[in-house]
């Protein structure tokens, strides 16, 4: 259960704009936009808070005309750990494919996804513990064409494109946070055809 100061906050929250989750239970994740329609199912360990519209909902101070500025993940979830103050986030960002192109566009909105998840948190009292990143995705054209693409890109000597796919491999991803560039885990949540993915969280 989370603490009673964060149920008092929540309730200045409009009901649509979060899902409660507890212990040992499944909750769906819903997306639509032009890539397509996700449904998550998301079965959660330990009690849970779910804001599952964030781009729709980030922080009014930042300026729409500037370019990013308004750009955020497709979800964040919030997972109780040994207290009930501190929490492990989530971050995902649903794509329909994920090549060395969109991930790009997918690293970005996970940074923004992190400032603005971190100002919710900010607000509601909720410690990070430690921050998890997701990318849904349909196709995986990184993997699909690595040997080929490999070979072509140690040819044209494109380091950068090299270590994408590296660290695509490998589960984690690169992230400019704060000012400082790290590795962070980078999950893969595979969809079907239609959309449809499960995730478990601990």
């Amino acid at each position: 259960m989370l603490s009673a100061h964060i149920d008092e906050k929540l309730k200045m929250f409009s009901d649509e704009k979060y899902k409660l989750a507890g212990k040992d239970t499944t909750v769906q994740i819903k997306e639509k936009n032009e890539s397509g329609r996700v449904v998550l199912q998301c079965s959660v360990e330990n009690d849970t808070l779910i804001f599952d519209t964030p781009e729709k909902n980030t922080l009014t101070y930042l300026d729409g005309e500037k370019r990013g500025a308004k750009a955020c993940a497709d979800a964040f979830i919030f997972t109780q750990t040994e207290s009930t103050d501190i929490c492990k986030l989530h971050i995902i960002e649903f794509k329909k494919s994920i090549n060395t192109s969109t991930l790009d566009k997918t690293k970005w909105q996970l940074i923004m996804g992190f400032y603005n998840a971190r100002a919710l948190a900010g607000f509601l009292g909720i410690s990070i513990k430690e921050t998890c990143f997701y990318s849904g995705y349909r196709i995986d054209e990184i993997t699909e064409e690595k040997q080929a693409s490999l070979i072509q890109l140690r040819a044209s000597n494109c380091e950068e494109a090299i270590h994408k796919m590296k660290d695509w491999k490998e589960g984690k991803c690169r992230l400019k946070i704060d000012g400082e560039e790290r590795c962070y885990p980078h999950e893969k949540i595979k969809l079907d055809e239609n959309g449809y993915g499960e995730l478990y969280l601990k």
